[in-house]
């Protein structure tokens, strides 16, 4: 891509938008919420899928991956049955290139580079986001496919609720959920309590072995607890918030199919402490942002009742950011510091790692247009990672119905500590990897008649390099190039039947291809592993005040295993039916849930069994 000519385009673009504004001579500075999270501001040219309050309320007792795989143009892969390990991959890119962040404080482990998506619980968070292609400037790193943030929203409106949810589910699944919120002009709180155990006992067919026989899973026994607490003070213009998540979870983990009898004894404990507490005020056209945090993670693997392994870590973070609003114009500056510390079994000795990093940032509004950059600088003792930049503008082409965005942006992802020192294997000498992404995309608001419409569509062109692969005879290695290309497009359509009733369409479309790109080496041209082509996410909605039924499709093309095995398309679709009742004030919800209701077989990680039909029904009760 030539460089100079975006340079050019971007240097330009302000006196195109120019020449069709209505010229205003004074601008008032926005309105600023200090409670608002500092990310949202650096996302205006990213497409970013905000996901419904009422998917979250609907997957609430459920983890992450479900939801995703229903609602985002994402990859899931999972090792088996409710509660196995679970991954989310964004734009082709690997577990480890999805960035995921509690109330902006990434949590991604610090051995596997990844974010295990099955220890977190759908119901312990009011925000759920998925921001494609993140840039590094503004996320840090790991943000080479794109990002995911999990938020938790205080109101300091005054009220207080409490609800419990209980559900069973097929395979002796049963889960609840017991949440409670209080608020007053001041104070607010939020705190929930979740857990789920299973036996995940289901029939699946073995297309491995002779015959493909009709087996039943063993070994897939699930206990999962878990505790989530938010309180925020709001004290003149200074507003003060913290949090603390602790869950564990212990999985048995099956065997895969095969020929005889799946067998396994394998067993895997997480457990996991999180604490934060930021710090934001106002004070004349200053903001000041600072945030503390401390994670804690644990996981032990044994087989036959035998450790395998045992891994733990640890780490402090901490940053300042401060911002100055002109009339048209906002510059943000900001400092960082981690303490990390990994204790594995594998790696026979204790590993601290510290880092640090700087940043600066511009917005530049005008009614119609706006312009964004940032840059970033990190520093660590492992690596040299490169200065991260990204660049950005939307065009308000005709306000609230069609605006056109663009971005050019860096990104990285330093080594995690399995990559470096895992024994045998570990590679200290590995590079960090880095890429630059490019995207497009317009979004159009419109009305047919009375009935409201949107689309949206977006292009984008990532090139990756010193990507990080493990190579026999096993050992981790800066390998390759990668190049990931691909469409997204969307629509969201509301009808009005009656007064009383309303239905709601919506369609999600993704074609992708990810591919080797470095010309020397072997492979060139071949796509990546567990890369489909096609996805696609669609519902519908029909909704009425006492009760609502909501019917979601998720399609994923043919894909390929690292063994080279081509693993089927995915067609899986879900009816879920509620029914309202409110008596004195009190709600009352009673849910009927069926997944994959036509009982697909089907596999995201090769040779391991998911289940086919699965039924729950619960209740939500609302004081």
């Amino acid at each position: 891509m030539n460089k100079k000519l975006w340079v050019c385009v971007f240097l330009f673009m302000p006196y195109v938008a120019s020449a069709i504004e209505s010229i205003r001579d004074t601008m008032h500075i926005d309105e600023v919420k200090v409670s608002a999270f500092r990310l949202n501001q650096h996302t205006n040219a990213d497409k970013v899928d905000k996901i419904d309050s009422a998917f979250i309320t609907r997957y609430a007792n459920l983890d992450l991956s479900y939801l995703l795989a229903k609602t985002c143009l994402v990859t899931i892969s999972s090792n088996g049955s409710y509660g196995s390990l679970s991954s989310v991959k964004i734009r082709g890119g690997a577990a480890a290139n999805t960035a995921v962040l509690w109330n902006g404080m990434p949590i991604n482990s610090l051995t596997t580079g990844s974010a295990d998506i099955s220890m977190l619980n759908v119901g312990a968070f009011d925000q759920v986001k998925v921001v494609y292609g993140a840039s590094g400037a503004n996320y840090g790193s790991g943000t080479m496919g794109g990002a995911i943030e999990l938020n938790n929203v205080g109101s300091f409106k005054k009220g207080q609720s409490f609800e419990t949810t209980m559900e069973l589910g097929s395979f002796s699944n049963y889960r609840g959920r017991i949440a409670a919120k209080v608020s007053n002009s001041r104070v607010n709180y939020s705190g929930q309590f979740f857990s789920s155990t299973g036996k995940n006992d289901f029939t699946y067919v073995d297309d491995f072995d002779y015959g493909k026989p009709t087996k039943i899973i063993t070994n897939a026994e699930n206990k999962d607890f878990g505790t989530i607490h938010n309180l925020g003070l709001k004290l003149g213009n200074h507003y003060i918030t913290s949090g603390i998540w602790y869950q564990q979870k212990n999985h048995n983990i099956p065997g895969t199919m095969g020929v005889g009898s799946s067998t396994s004894h394998q067993n895997q404990r997480d457990s996991s402490l999180k604490a934060v507490v930021s710090w934001k005020t106002l004070v004349r056209n200053f903001r000041f942002d600072a945030s503390t945090g401390f994670i804690q993670d644990g996981l032990r693997y044994t087989n036959s009742g035998e450790q395998a392994s045992n891994i733990g870590s640890k780490r402090s973070i901490n940053s300042f950011y401060t911002k100055y609003y002109f009339p048209f114009l906002s510059l943000e500056a900001g400092v960082r510091y981690n303490y990390l510390l990994g204790d594995v079994y594998a790696y026979r000795e204790l590993v601290v790692e510290q880092e640090g990093g700087v940043s600066l940032s511009a917005i530049y509004k005008r009614p119609i247009y706006q312009l964004s950059a940032s840059l970033n600088q990190e520093w660590n003792t492992v690596t040299s990672p490169p200065l991260m930049y990204s660049l950005g503008s939307v065009i308000y082409v005709v306000p609230k119905v069609l605006n056109v965005r663009i971005k050019y942006s860096t990104h990285y992802r330093r080594p995690s500590f399995n990559d470096r020192y895992w024994k045998p294997g570990g590679n200290e000498d590995l590079l960090a990897e880095q890429g630059a992404n490019f995207e497009t995309g317009a979004n159009y608001a419109f009305h047919l008649g009375k009935l409201p419409f949107s689309l949206d569509a977006n292009y984008y062109l990532t090139n990756n390099t010193n990507m990080i692969q493990w190579v026999p005879p096993l050992k981790a290695e800066n390998t390759n190039r990668v190049l990931a290309q691909g469409i997204e497009t969307g629509f969201e359509m509301s009808y009005p039947l009656n007064k009383k009733s309303n239905l709601n369409l919506s369609g999600k479309y993704a074609y992708s291809q990810t591919t080797y790109n470095n010309p020397l080496a072997n492979n060139y041209g071949d796509e990546l592993a567990y890369k489909p082509n096609h996805l696609f996410r669609g519902g519908v909605e029909y909704y009425r005040p006492r009760w609502d039924i909501n019917i979601n499709n998720a399609f994923q093309s043919q894909m390929y295993s690292n063994e080279g095995y081509s693993m089927k398309a995915i067609t899986l679709t879900d009816v879920i039916m509620n029914y309202h009742l409110t008596v004195k004030g009190y709600g009352m919800n009673c849910y009927f849930r069926c997944e994959n209701i036509f009982a697909y077989a089907y596999q995201t990680v090769y040779r391991y069994a998911m289940p086919g039909r699965t039924m729950s029904i619960g209740i939500n009760l609302k004081l």
